[in-house]
């Protein structure tokens, strides 16, 4: 168990390290916001939903990478990976759904919508849907010890 949360504690200061500290009160408190420009239109996001979401890929990515490498036989890396992966995948479902949102929003009004949210909808769902198969391939792993 010490291991793994000497490991988590690199995660962490890996991460923080490439997206910077929160400095100030407000990033911190979540009052900071990140706005998205698309074409005419600033959809404004709340700065801790981004943090939530690539704090938890980063964590679903290694260790996934993690437990590939040990072979399914830490069994607290392996419970990790499930919790972390579940908050990925519940995430996603809101990335899917505000994507969806705004190409109906460009569809209702008659607008052309760029291509660029189709392929992020089609990345991020097939990004859900191998998210879910290795969670369902995991749980199963260790069940079957």
């Amino acid at each position: 168990m010490k291991k793994e949360l000497i490991y988590i504690f690199i995660i962490l200061l890996v991460f923080y390290g490439i997206h910077g500290f929160p400095m100030d009160m407000e990033t911190i408190r979540g009052i900071a916001t990140i706005d998205v420009n698309v074409h005419d239109s600033y959809y404004v996001v709340q700065s801790h939903y981004y943090w939530i979401i690539t704090l938890s890929f980063a964590f679903a990515i290694t260790y996934l990478i993690r437990i590939l490498l040990l072979k399914f036989k830490n069994k607290y890396a392996n419970i990790i990976y499930l919790i972390t992966n579940a908050a990925f995948i519940v995430s996603l479902a809101y990335v899917i759904q505000f994507l969806n949102i705004i190409i109906e929003q460009y569809s209702e009004k008659g607008l052309a919508t760029n291509s660029t949210f189709y392929t992020y909808f089609y990345i991020t769902t097939a990004l859900l849907l191998f998210s879910v198969i290795m969670e369902i391939f995991v749980l199963f792993k260790m069940w079957k010890k």
